[in-house]
């Protein structure tokens, strides 16, 4: 999955699925760390990009 950090914490229209349907999250540096301490901990790796 690739989202930059505005995306989290919002609505959808629709549901995708439950946060950890990726094996991977592609983000920048900004993502809430609550976040981040979630995939880590459920084994999501998560790869951050510079701006």
């Amino acid at each position: 999955m690739v989202a930059d950090h505005s995306k989290f914490d919002k609505r959808s229209f629709m549901k995708i699925g439950d946060l950890t349907f990726a094996k991977t999250v592609i983000t920048n540096l900004e993502i809430p760390v609550a976040y981040r301490n979630y995939y880590e901990a459920v084994g999501v790796h998560v790869i951050t990009a510079d701006n």
